[in-house]
């Protein structure tokens, strides 16, 4: 495959990432869709986006660049087995809400916002890419980090509503606006690269 098309490839699966983010937004309103299906197929596209991403962030820092792309890899994974494990399952149900695999988050949250965080350190040093693009990138990495580092303290010291508020707050910024920006702005670079 030539590197036109593998950046054509991963600049497709990064827009379908990024829109596989709003689309699950749309699920919190409209009980005809299923997120757990938008969630499997978004991590199947991410398996496309992540090397062109990685790539594209440049040469420099190589190791830790590939080092975090096969931490995306995993928690992209793990995001997938996650979702598709409730797919048979009633929505709204105890087993639907928690079905024991990853349960805080810290593979398909903290795994994905460490190659969010390399990557986008590594471009900005480099100047690979827009510095709006990496902060956007970095702005997600710690709404990606935050999630279930919350999740962590809530199971140690209990939730509350403010927690709860927090915990909303940082996934609307992460999942609703950054993540899917990030993505689709990739997707769009990506593709236009020749």
């Amino acid at each position: 495959m030539s590197e036109s098309s593998t950046s054509r490839l991963g600049g497709a699966c990064a827009a379908l990432l990024g829109v596989s983010y709003l689309l699950v937004a749309v699920t919190f309103f409209a009980d005809f869709l299923r997120g757990d299906v938008l969630f499997v197929l978004g991590a199947v596209c991410a398996f496309g986006a992540v090397p062109a991403i990685s790539k594209a962030a440049g040469s420099g820092a190589s190791e830790w660049v590939g080092w975090a792309a096969r931490l995306a890899y995993v928690g992209f994974a793990t995001v997938a087995v996650r979702n598709a494990s409730t797919l048979t399952l009633e929505p709204n149900s105890p087993a639907y809400e928690n079905p024991g695999i990853d349960d805080l988050g810290w593979l398909t949250y903290g795994a994905v916002g460490a190659w969010l965080l390399i990557v986008n350190v590594v471009a900005l040093r480099h100047r690979t890419w827009p510095r709006a693009l990496s902060y956007a990138g970095l702005g997600a990495s710690i709404a990606y980090f935050a999630a279930p580092l919350l999740d962590t303290i809530e199971l140690f010291a209990g939730a509350s509503p403010a927690s709860a508020a927090v915990e909303n707050g940082i996934a609307v910024v992460g999942g609703l606006v950054l993540g899917p920006l990030w993505y689709i702005w990739h997707g769009i670079r990506l593709w236009r690269r020749d």
